[in-house]
C-alpha cells in the first residue's frame, strides 16, 4: 500500500501537482508480476521546470502520455525497463505512432511522448508495453477526450 502511494506521489510530482480530473487519469492492466500504468495530461499542466528538464513543448494543443512498467518483488513494486509503443487513432481513424522515450530520475522509469491535439476532440489510445522477462506485453486501449481552447 505504501509503495503504491509512494508511485502515485511520484507520477503526480513528474507530470506536475494538479491535474485536472479529467486528464492524467490512470489506466492500469496488470499481468503476472507485472503493471503497467498509463496516463495521459495536457502539457500546459506540468510545471514549467519538469516540462523543460525533460524536453517537453508546453502549448494548449499538446499532449504527454506517461508509461510507466513496475514489477512486484519481495520488497514491493519497483520500475522496470520495457519495448513500449503507443498509437494514437482519431476518430476518422487516422493513426498516428507516438515517438517515447525513456526518462530515468531519482531511481524511476518512465517513457514520455507528446502529440498534437488536432480538431478531432477524441482519441483512442493502444499502449503496448514488454518489460524484458515477459512472454507477452502488457497492453491497454482507452479513449480519451480533449478540450483544446480556440
Amino acid at each position: 500500500m505504501r509503495t503504491n502511494l509512494l508511485q502515485r506521489l511520484a507520477l503526480a510530482a513528474v507530470l506536475g501537482a494538479a491535474l485536472p480530473l479529467a486528464w492524467g487519469q490512470a489506466h492500469v492492466v496488470e499481468s503476472g508480476v507485472h503493471t503497467l500504468r498509463v496516463s495521459v495530461v495536457p502539457s500546459a499542466t506540468l510545471a514549467t521546470e519538469t516540462a523543460r528538464a525533460h524536453g517537453i513543448d508546453v502549448a494548449a494543443d499538446r499532449g504527454v502520455v506517461n508509461v510507466v512498467v513496475l514489477e512486484r518483488g519481495d520488497v514491493g513494486q519497483r520500475p522496470v525497463p520495457a519495448e513500449v509503443s503507443v498509437t494514437r487513432t482519431d476518430l476518422v481513424g487516422r493513426p498516428e505512432t507516438i515517438q517515447m522515450r525513456e526518462v530515468r530520475t531519482n531511481g524511476g522509469i518512465s517513457y514520455f511522448g507528446t502529440f498534437t491535439v488536432h480538431a478531432s476532440p477524441t482519441a483512442r489510445f493502444r499502449i503496448s508495453a514488454r518489460p524484458a522477462k515477459a512472454v507477452q506485453p502488457l497492453t491497454v486501449e482507452f479513449e480519451e477526450r480533449f478540450f483544446v481552447p480556440r
